[in-house]
């Protein structure tokens, strides 16, 4: 059922989208990603960011990462990320980063539907 509310966060979760495809190939740390949203008059919090970005990481469209993992992390490590940078004061906002997996990229490339998630460009 459309509602006001679902089509604000699933274009949310759609600019969100727009920013990662914008930095790649590099990852863009969720402190930054907070940043920029409130710059787009979307004001969120750490805990809003960190479900928008479970959404789109169980939708395979996001990768969660730390600014020095060379190593590809498994769901429940990226979970556990997600719950740790939601539950801080913004004492870890540059501790994490986000980033696109090739789903994602063909989401915003190639104009993909997704459920939950409206693309912008």
């Amino acid at each position: 059922m459309f509602t006001m509310k679902n089509y604000e966060r699933d274009r949310r979760r759609g600019v969100i989208i727009y920013f990662l495809y914008f930095s790649r190939p590099k990852s863009l740390e969720l402190g930054s990603i907070i940043y920029l949203l409130d710059t787009k008059n979307y004001p969120i919090t750490r805990q809003r960011l960190a479900e928008d970005l479970d959404f789109l990481r169980d939708a395979g469209l996001v990768r969660i990462t730390t600014p020095s993992s060379e190593l590809v992390l498994n769901d429940n490590q990226q979970e556990k990320f997600l719950n740790k940078f939601a539950e801080s004061d913004g004492d870890c906002d540059n501790d994490f980063c986000a980033r696109l997996t090739s789903r994602g990229l063909q989401f915003q490339e190639e104009h993909k539907t997704e459920l939950g998630v409206i693309r912008v460009n």
